[in-house]
């Protein structure tokens, strides 16, 4: 099984969508987590009604800080994926990060934060429906072979 680590700035958006999604679809193949630099709070309430609206089941997960993926206990992780815009690059990610079990591959995926979309309720709805597409359609490409 392979075991991947997803990160944005939060831990609210991109992450929680991306982590759930592997689990729910290639459960079995593959373990996904999530974390912030730092974590804000719980997930998004749209980004929980996104996942929802897709059928993708999942446990809520937590919000954490990238940290708790170092040192003994942590799981071994083969990727560490940043999808967040303001982490900038896999060289800032690999400057600013702990030391990660595993001594995982390191990529960054970009994607705009939805949380910071502004406009009407639905035309919320209708970005973070989008940058979950484009979280799902990536994560496809990846790990499909």
């Amino acid at each position: 099984m392979q075991h991947i680590l997803f990160l944005c700035a939060g831990n609210r958006c991109q992450s929680v969508m991306a982590e759930a999604y592997v689990n729910h679809v290639f459960a079995g193949r593959w373990r996904a987590y999530s974390a912030g630099k730092p974590p804000i709070s719980d997930p998004h309430p749209l980004a929980v009604q996104t996942l929802m609206d897709a059928g993708v089941l999942f446990g809520l997960p937590q919000s954490q800080s990238w940290f708790e993926f170092d040192g003994p206990g942590a799981p071994h992780l083969d990727f560490v994926i940043s999808l967040s815009v303001s982490l900038l690059s896999v060289s800032k990610v690999e400057q600013d990060s702990p030391i990660w079990q595993g001594h995982p591959q390191i990529l960054h995926w970009p994607f705009p934060d939805p949380a910071h979309f502004s406009g009407s309720e639905e035309d919320q709805r209708d970005h973070f429906r989008s940058v979950f597409v484009m979280i799902k359609e990536r994560i496809d490409q990846f790990i499909s072979p």
